[in-house]
C-alpha cells in the first residue's frame, strides 16, 4: 500500500533523508496494520488554520481508504467562476446522483479564514492611529508650552554668554529625556501585554522587532522641541 507524507513529517521521522522508499505503519508498533511505502513528500497544507502550526499529515489514495465526502480542486486560467457548469456538468457524467455544494475559490475561502482577524486588526489600527495621534498633540502642546513659559530663562541664559545651540541642546536634551523615559515605560508595557494578542496575529511575532523599534513619537517630541 501506498502513502505520501508531507514535508514536516519526512524532516521529523527521516531528516537528513529521502524517505521515498521508506516504509511506515499507523498505530503503535504491536499493531497489525499493514506496512505504507513511502511514494511521495509533498509541501506542507495549513489545513488546520493558518494561525497554527503545520503537523505531520500523510495522504492516502481513495480507493485504500474511501471517504464518504471528496474535495474536487481545479487550477483554472482566467475566472475559475466561468467554469463551474462544465464541472457541474462532468461530475454528473461521472456520477449523477453525487451532491455537488459548497462552491467556493480559494480567494474567498482565504479571504473568510483571515475575516475574523482581518475585522479585528482594522479597529486596532482606527484605535491605534487615533491613540497615536493624540500622544503627538499631547507631547507636541507639552514640550511647547513648557520651552513658550521658559523665555525669560533663555533671554537671562543668552544675555549671560548662552548661544543658540546652547539653548537649542538645552531644550532638546530635556525633551529627549522625558520621551526617552515614556518611550521606555510603553515598550516594556508592550512587550507584556502583546502576549495577549498572539492569538490574533499571523505570520508575526508578539514581540516583533521592527514593530517595537518605531520612533514616532520621538519624532514628534524632537520636532516640538
Amino acid at each position: 500500500m501506498a502513502v505520501i507524507i508531507n514535508q514536516t513529517m519526512a524532516e521529523r521521522f527521516w531528516p537528513g533523508t529521502d524517505p521515498v522508499g521508506k516504509r511506515m505503519r499507523l498505530g503503535s508498533t504491536d499493531n497489525m496494520n499493514p506496512w505504507l511505502k513511502i511514494v511521495g513528500v509533498v509541501s506542507d497544507v495549513k489545513q488546520y488554520g493558518l494561525d497554527r502550526d503545520t503537523k505531520t499529515q500523510f495522504h492516502l489514495p481513495f480507493r485504500q481508504r474511501p471517504l464518504r465526502y471528496r474535495t474536487l480542486l481545479v487550477r483554472t486560467e482566467g475566472e475559475p467562476t466561468r467554469l463551474i457548469g462544465a464541472i457541474q456538468n462532468k461530475v454528473d457524467k461521472l456520477d449523477e446522483d453525487q451532491p455537488f455544494f459548497n462552491i467556493r475559490t480559494l480567494e474567498t475561502l482565504l479571504s473568510d479564514t483571515m475575516a475574523p482577524r482581518s475585522t479585528a486588526f482594522v479597529l486596532l489600527g482606527l484605535f491605534s492611529s487615533l491613540a497615536l495621534s493624540l500622544a503627538a498633540v499631547g507631547i507636541y502642546g507639552v514640550l511647547s508650552y513648557t520651552v513658550s513659559q521658559r523665555t525669560g530663562e533663555f533671554g537671562l541664559r543668552m544675555a549671560l554668554g548662552a548661544q543658540r545651540q546652547d539653548i537649542l541642546r538645552l531644550v532638546l536634551g530635556e525633551g529627549w529625556l522625558l520621551t526617552f523615559a515614556g518611550v521606555i515605560a510603553g515598550l516594556l508595557g508592550a512587550f507584556f501585554l502583546t502576549r495577549f494578542m498572539s492569538s490574533v496575529l499571523y505570520g508575526v511575532a508578539p514581540t516583533d522587532l521592527e514593530t517595537f523599534v518605531g520612533m514616532v513619537l520621538g519624532c514628534v517630541a524632537l520636532f516640538a522641541g
